[in-house]
């Protein structure tokens, strides 16, 4: 029997009174890949991140992750199983140290009690010291060494979407959603953002759905592409095929163009 699919959306459709953000849309994310999810703004590429971590519950449509149906969570549950996600807008604890803000991700594994905690002996003495290898761990992997004392306030945007990278791969994610990580970056620090996606993919292996707006970064490091538009696919793909397709084009600069002889 064939393994089940990282992610599969099938016939996804959602509603917001008389508004259609999503219509029929399918896709599936592939294990190991990175899957782009492109589309000018007001397509609904965030509101399929929504509906996949929970937060959104669509008007028709099945989201599978590992076989498993989505559908009807709530967004705790399904980080549990196993879904992480990262925000547009870094929501970092400004006050508190890198290090903090990075032991928070791994909430959902903490099994300890106020009593036990207190004495902190046996099991929970265990589980702790688990979770701070695994946290020290990423801040390795992710090269956050020199900041991690420090207030997460006073840290240039680069390394705070880091810091928000790092959260959610302290989950131990089996699916990672990306939603415009590289938003108010500037050229270089996504590119070195671009270099942690890539040891992401080929050594930690964390299938990944990316929403981007910038179209050469996410066209230099994604498998394939699905774009969307009012709410639905007009294409996926390969990314050069993707980028040449005339809906897309048009979606993109409002207009078709005319060919010329």
């Amino acid at each position: 029997m064939d393994k089940p699919l990282p992610l599969e959306v099938t016939d996804l459709s959602l509603n917001f009174g008389g508004i259609q953000a999503l219509e029929g849309v399918n896709f599936q994310l592939r294990p190991g890949e990175i899957l782009g999810l492109v589309g000018p703004n007001g397509a609904g590429k965030t509101c399929i991140l929504n509906v996949v971590s929970g937060i959104y519950r669509p008007t028709r449509g099945k989201v599978l992750f590992e076989g498993k149906d989505l559908i009807g969570l709530r967004s705790h549950e399904i980080a549990v199983m196993g879904i992480a996600r990262t925000f547009q807008n870094v929501e970092l604890f400004p006050k508190m140290t890198v290090l903090e803000n990075l032991l928070l991700g791994c909430h959902k594994d903490i099994k300890s009690n106020i009593f036990s905690a207190g004495v902190f002996w046996g099991w929970a003495q265990k589980d702790e010291c688990a979770i701070r290898r695994r946290v020290e761990d990423v801040i390795d992997f992710l090269e956050l060494e020199m900041y991690r004392k420090l207030p997460a306030a006073g840290l240039p945007l680069g390394a705070r979407k880091l810091v928000g990278l790092g959260r959610a791969l302290v989950m131990q994610p089996r699916v990672l959603l990306l939603d415009e990580p590289s938003s108010g970056m500037n050229r270089p620090e996504k590119e070195d953002f671009a270099r942690f996606l890539l040891r992401i993919k080929y050594e930690l292996a964390i299938p990944m759905l990316w929403v981007e707006h910038d179209m050469k970064l996410i066209g230099d490091l994604a498998d394939r592409l699905v774009v969307l538009h009012y709410g639905k696919k007009i294409a996926e793909g390969d990314i050069r095929e993707v980028i040449a397709d005339p809906g897309v084009i048009e979606a993109y600069i409002g207009k078709k163009l005319v060919a010329t002889a």
